[in-house]
């Protein structure tokens, strides 16, 4: 139970989203958590479910790289859970590019600090691609 506390929490904290009157919901694939599944919630919460674990960030700050273009940065923290029963926080850090209609490419990278069996820092990375329904 210990263990899930992170992620009911996270979960807990997106409910309020979830319930907005016109979400903006975007699904895609990507490599994250191994190859996953992505779902991204109003450019706010992006979940992701892989072959090794899921993972859930909230995106607290984003920006534009350049205002003429559709390249943006954000700034999030997150929290992930592998299979093999490893779990930690993270802090996401990365650009997105809107290159067609509806459709969007992103790639982070992300300190990681592993909790699960005493501290263990580390740095991730992820990129995938969205699709969305907005």
């Amino acid at each position: 139970m210990k263990k899930l506390l992170p992620i009911l929490a996270l979960a807990a904290v997106s409910s309020n989203s979830i319930a907005a009157e016109d979400p903006n919901i975007s699904v895609g694939l990507g490599y994250d958590q191994d190859l996953s599944v992505i779902f991204d919630l109003n450019s706010t919460f992006r979940m992701t479910a892989g072959n090794d674990g899921m993972a859930m960030d909230y995106v607290f700050k984003r920006g534009d790289i350049e205002s003429e273009t559709d390249i943006n940065w954000f700034l999030g923290a997150g929290g992930y859970y592998e299979w093999d029963d490893d779990f930690g926080a993270r802090l996401p850090l990365g650009v997105e590019v809107h290159f067609a209609d509806k459709w969007e490419i992103y790639a982070q990278v992300h300190p990681e600090l592993g909790i699960s069996d005493g501290l263990d820092f580390g740095v991730g990375a992820s990129f995938g691609v969205t699709y969305s329904f907005k």
